[in-house]
């Protein structure tokens, strides 16, 4: 039993050795704090985009089947308005993002 633990030991001691020589490439690429940030705002920003236009188009949706009821229609008027305000605070998150950074030099 003592010669199977050691076997064990060893083979796992081999696959943690050549798991370490692998190496992986930083795919944000960024070194600092801002950069990191910078690139959080960014990809936040790519995927708002096509939220944005998801959320307009469903709005729309239900503004044109609403069939005369106002409370549908409202339902998608107000849809419609938070992802544009939600887009417009987005926008903004990126521009004070950008005035901090200048700002401290970077």
């Amino acid at each position: 039993m003592k010669k199977i633990i050691i076997l064990f030991a060893f083979l796992g001691l081999t696959l943690t050795l050549s798991a370490s020589a692998v190496s992986f490439p930083n795919p944000i690429n960024a070194t600092t704090i801002p950069g990191v940030i910078n690139a959080i705002i960014n990809f936040i920003l790519i995927i708002s985009v096509p939220l944005l236009s998801g959320a307009v188009i469903y709005g729309g949706l239900l503004m044109i089947t609403s069939g005369g009821d106002p409370a549908k229609f409202s339902s998608g008027y107000k849809t419609i308005l938070y992802a544009i305000f939600g887009f417009i605070i987005i926008l903004l998150a990126k521009g004070i993002g950008l005035v901090i950074e200048d700002a401290l030099g970077g």
